[in-house]
């Protein structure tokens, strides 16, 4: 009887011990706002950047204000379909309906530059698309490897 408990009790210290590991979560080291700005200034884009208002995120990825805390859209001239969006969600139960909402941004802008520009379908079929923690990154540009680089710098 005493070997069987020892057992257990060995058998439970190590799941403890395992386990404590699994609750660790990634996060961002800074806001929304500044990994956004860190993105438009470091990339590299081949058009103009500019930070769009808040209403207009709205609009774009039909998202409701109750779900978001932080959301910092920053997007080409028209000419190129490069685009930027860092969304913090009030909670993890909203962090799908963030990346719904991105996706379905990304098929817009594809019928969008479809027969305008045709070009810009590359870009747009092979955005970067990150979720850490309760924030959901989107960087469609020519240079998916700095955006992931400094995507990763950011995350602790």
């Amino acid at each position: 009887m005493a070997k069987k408990m020892m057992t257990v009790m060995i058998t439970v210290c190590l799941c403890a011990v395992l386990l404590t590991g699994c609750g660790s979560e990634k996060s961002l080291s800074v806001s929304a706002s500044q990994l956004a700005d860190k993105l438009a200034q470091e990339v590299g884009f081949t058009d103009q950047m500019s930070k769009t208002e808040e209403r207009i995120f709205y609009t774009l990825y039909d998202m409701e204000e109750s779900a978001v805390s932080e959301a910092v859209v920053y997007m080409s001239t028209g000419a190129t379909a490069e685009e930027i969006a860092v969304i913090t969600v009030s909670d993890a139960g909203n962090v799908s309906k963030a990346e719904e909402a991105v996706k379905a941004r990304v098929e817009s802008q594809k019928e969008a530059f479809e027969n305008y520009v045709p070009e810009e379908l590359t870009k747009l079929s092979d955005p970067v698309i990150r979720t850490v923690g309760n924030t959901v990154i989107l960087c469609v540009s020519n240079h998916n490897d700095k955006a992931e680089q400094i995507i990763d710098s950011v995350i602790k």
